[in-house]
């Protein structure tokens, strides 16, 4: 209203009701990402709200019915880059590793830097990414490393609906700032899939930092340590 604007908004919100959830488990139990034992109703009522890490999907459907703006609830970084060149027909392989390597902007190209982005072209068998920042450059050895980054492995990485499996994909340096993939590979899961992340309050710690530069009081600071300890 602000700035007079207009545009088609879709919302994805990616909360999942309890009971939806509990009636679901009553039919297949779930499977563990690392915790141990299985996940219960007791655990579901204790958590806060409880999401699913979605997909693509989500995002093809809103851009495909028009939306301009796209406000989303907990999803994979890599399907928010991904959506629009597989809605147009580009590999789900290559765009979601795309995805993946512009998930982190700056951190595959030299010098790293979070703040400055990436930008990324999907090609019928090959995608291409380069630095924003003219200073900037990507190599073989910057982008391939990403592969590295938050992973168990470097060359499968799962996500809702499957995986995508980087074994065979092939880096290679085009000029001095950009870099070609070729060779990723989505391989689908017989039953699509999504991880579920909540959490719940099991305590808190409170910590207080303190400096100190006064040298009169650095001088007694064993003092006034034991005296803090006594009050305290």
């Amino acid at each position: 209203r602000e700035h007079g604007l207009k545009f088609r908004l879709a919302v994805i919100n990616a909360e999942i009701g309890k009971a939806e959830l509990k009636r679901r488990m009553a039919k297949d139990a779930f499977q563990s990402l690392g915790p141990d034992g299985a996940l219960t109703n007791e655990t579901i009522d204790r958590c806060g709200p409880i999401v699913a890490q979605m997909g693509t999907e989500p995002f093809i459907k809103a851009l495909d019915a028009g939306a301009d703006v796209v406000i989303a609830g907990r999803a994979c970084d890599d399907a928010i880059f991904a959506a629009l060149p597989i809605l147009k027909g580009f590999d789900k392989g290559l765009s979601l590793h795309c995805g993946k390597i512009l998930e982190c902007a700056g951190l595959s190209a030299i010098p790293y830097d979070l703040a400055e982005p990436l930008l990324g072209r999907v090609r019928r068998d090959h995608f291409e990414v380069e630095p924003c920042h003219p200073d900037h450059r990507c190599t073989t050895v910057s982008v391939a490393g990403h592969s590295l980054y938050e992973r168990g492995d470097p060359c499968l990485q799962p996500g809702p609906g499957g995986m995508n499996d980087l074994t065979d994909a092939t880096f290679t340096q085009i000029d001095a700032r950009r870099v070609q993939v070729t060779g990723s590979r989505f391989v689908a899961d017989q039953t699509y899939r999504v991880k579920l992340k909540g959490a719940e309050q099991v305590g808190y710690r409170s910590i207080v930092m303190v400096g100190i530069r006064d040298p009169i009081m650095i001088r007694q600071i064993d003092a006034i340590l034991a005296e803090a300890r006594a009050r305290a």
